[in-house]
């Protein structure tokens, strides 16, 4: 008798779906799609069939479950830190373009005092870019 297949999850996108399954294959696990290319060539057929359905053995359910739902992520590590209390919560805060184009268009040049910044979450520290 042949091994049956069973849905583990479904992806709106088949990016997410071939990243599962990677993470899955990595774990020894084999992985069927369904509905992958139709998703990829017709983009707007995904809501109409539940995205790219993702499909294991069901010998390998409850593993797939747990290797799925892992939470333990890698935290990369950054060389951009707060000079000030020294974390890497930091963002990139980009300058509103339309206030440079407005003043460009109606006085001629464009007011250079706009600028890009980064700026800690943990303190509110700001410096300009």
């Amino acid at each position: 008798m042949k091994d049956k297949l069973v849905q583990v999850v479904s992806f709106l996108w088949p990016l997410d779906a071939n990243l599962a399954k990677s993470r899955l294959e990595a774990d020894g696990i084999r992985c069927y799609f369904f509905d992958e290319m139709t998703i990829t060539m017709y983009w707007l057929y995904s809501n109409a069939l539940h995205g790219v359905k993702l499909y294991v053995k069901a010998d390998d359910l409850e593993r797939a479950y747990e290797i799925l739902n892992d939470e333990n992520e890698i935290e990369l590590e950054t060389d951009d830190r707060c000079p000030k209390c020294n974390l890497a919560n930091i963002y990139y805060e980009n300058v509103d373009q339309r206030w440079l184009y407005l003043s460009w268009l109606l006085l001629g040049i464009p007011l250079p005092f706009f600028h890009d910044r980064w700026t800690c979450r943990d303190c509110g520290y700001s410096r300009d870019e």
